[in-house]
Order: structure tokens, then C-alpha cells, then sequence
């Protein structure tokens, strides 16, 4: 049987899977789940999932398959969330909401205590096989938490590209604003540079006029008095 495959995983599985690991992750504050908090979720899982008629048939999970899948819904969840914010149709994804409510950005910072989960009577596995999964598991782990971390810088990323965007837009809009007002006040100028020649012009032709005429008179009165 498949080992964490994606397509092992029913709709109804997944679903107790959040609810499961959900339990336990707001219990511990928002904290990560040991390896028995996971053996806890795997048996509930493979509990609900055999009372689940579309599930018969199916093998009981591991931890490692629950924690693998987990991680899958969150990458999953990133990338949806990513592409609401730029679309901002709603979701179509099943598991958004539920996901959302638990660690959605809104969810930051928040603690909250519920109740110890129980193990509804079903003990964890033996401790070989958590041994044997110990190191994989943390190393999927770091991997996982890698990812996660691109993944959020991508989204801040992208964030901070229309925020770019938006403050270049109305950089411009001011530019122009600024540009209009200083055409206006250039034109202004201009019309108040040629006023002011044309006066000059006037001035200085009335004066042309005068100087002509008071040489007239005075040829006129030099002829005059020979």
C-alpha cells in the first residue's frame, strides 16, 4: 500500500485529520505536535476512517502518513491563500475554511486552551516503530519548515509588489499634478513677458515720436531766427 501517497487520502480521512491534529495544536498553543501527539492523530484517523463505508478496504495510517499529509494541506494552503490575494475569488479548496480558522494569518499571536484530547481507548504504537520514524520525521520536518518559509516570503514578496505598484501610481498622478501646475504658471510668464514688451514698444515708440517732433521744432525755430 501507498506510504503518504495523496491519493490514499479520502475527503472524510483528510477532514478528521484536521480535526484530529487540530485538537492537539491549539492545545499546545499553537505549538508544534510531538511524535505521540501524532501516533494520537494516526490512531484517531484510522479510527473515523473505518467507520467511513467509502474508506473499507483501506489500511489504517501512520504518524508518518499524517504528518506528511498535514504538511501537504498547509503547502496547499499557502499557495491558495497566495492566489485569493491576488484574485480575491473565494476559495473552492474543501479544507480552506478549517485550515484558515487554525492557522491563518488572523490566527497569529493568539492562544487558546481546550481540553486534553483522548486517545478514545486506542493505545499509541510500540516504541520501535516511533524510533524508526523518529529521524525521517524531523527531517521532513526542517525540510517542510524551509518551504514554508519560501512559500511566505513569495506572499510578502508579491505583497510588497503592489504595494510598489500603488505608491509608483500615485507618484506619477503627483508628478503629473506638479508638471500641470508649473506648464500653467510657464504660460503665465510668458503671456506677462510679452504684455510687458509690447509696452516697452509702445513707450519707446511714443518716445521715438516726441524726440521727432521737438527736433522739428527746433529746426523750425532755428530757421526762424535766420
Amino acid at each position: 500500500p501507498g506510504h503518504g501517497r495523496d491519493d490514499a487520502w479520502t475527503e472524510g480521512a483528510t477532514l478528521a485529520l484536521i480535526d484530529a491534529w487540530g485538537e492537539r495544536y491549539l492545545h499546545l498553543n499553537r505549538g508544534n505536535l510531538k511524535q505521540k501527539h501524532w501516533r494520537e492523530v494516526a490512531d484517531e484517523v484510522t479510527k473515523r476512517s473505518c467507520l467511513d463505508e467509502s474508506s473499507s478496504g483501506r489500511s489504517g495510517k501512520s504518524d508518518v502518513q499524517c504528518k506528511n499529509r498535514l504538511d501537504t494541506l498547509k503547502k496547499k494552503y499557502k499557495i491558495e491563500k497566495a492566489r485569493l490575494a491576488s484574485e480575491g475569488s473565494p476559495s473552492k479548496w474543501p479544507f480552506f475554511v478549517k485550515l484558515d480558522e487554525l492557522i491563518g494569518p488572523s490566527k497569529k499571536g493568539k492562544k487558546r486552551s481546550t481540553p486534553p484530547p483522548s486517545n478514545n481507548g486506542i493505545a499509541p504504537a510500540a516504541g520501535a516503530g516511533a524510533a524508526l520514524t523518529a529521524t525521517p520525521v524531523s527531517r521532513d520536518q526542517s525540510r517542510n519548515h524551509r518551504q514554508q518559509q519560501a512559500q511566505q516570503a513569495q506572499a510578502t514578496s508579491n505583497d510588497s509588489s503592489s504595494r510598489d505598484f500603488k505608491d509608483l501610481a500615485r507618484a506619477i498622478i503627483k508628478f503629473g499634478e506638479v508638471y500641470e501646475r508649473i506648464e500653467s504658471a510657464k504660460q503665465q510668464q510668458l503671456m506677462d513677458l510679452e504684455r510687458q514688451r509690447m509696452e516697452f514698444t509702445k513707450d519707446l515708440e511714443l518716445q521715438r515720436m516726441q524726440l521727432f517732433m521737438q527736433t522739428q521744432v527746433e529746426l523750425a525755430k532755428m530757421k526762424h531766427g535766420k
